[in-house]
């Protein structure tokens, strides 16, 4: 009679630990997302600031261009990111506020060195850039811990 039931509760106690593992990795892969999500704004401002570094090798010309294209790619990375942190009410609070603050100072600092016209402009704004670059760095190391490293 007992070896009857061993099998089927066997099964079951299977199951039930192959869906919480499940669970848990789907908890996972949705945090870890939320933190690709935030970070993912960064890229096209690294862009930016790398292209200070190297910017008095263009002429005007060549600035104007490459400045408009990096442009555009931080507008494609705005338009494309920072949907899944809406969906969720706690993540929205949370997470959110402060992301799309970041993402609309970087597009105004962004503005700002595209339209100087002098080199200590450039070099204002590049500082400004970089200091709110620095700002939601710190903002990703928090959130990486509170989103990523528990699951690790």
């Amino acid at each position: 009679m007992k070896k009857r039931w061993l099998i089927p509760i066997s099964l079951i106690l299977l199951f039930m630990i192959f869906t919480i593992y499940q669970q848990n990795q789907l908890i996972k892969d949705y945090r870890g997302l939320l933190y690709f999500e935030m970070s993912r704004i960064n890229v096209p401002v690294e862009r930016i600031l790398a292209f200070h570094e190297e910017a008095d090798r263009y002429n005007e010309e060549e600035r104007t261009e490459k400045l408009e294209r990096l442009d555009e790619t931080f507008g494609d990375f705005f338009n494309v990111t920072g949907i899944g942190l809406q969906l969720e009410p706690q993540i929205r609070a949370e997470y959110f506020v402060p992301y799309n603050d970041a993402v609309l100072s970087y597009s105004h600092l962004i503005k700002n060195y595209i339209a100087a016209s002098t080199a200590q402009d450039r070099e204002q704004a590049y500082i400004n850039l970089k200091r709110r670059y620095e700002q939601y760095n710190e903002f990703l190391k928090t959130s990486e811990e509170k989103l990523v490293e528990p699951f690790e």
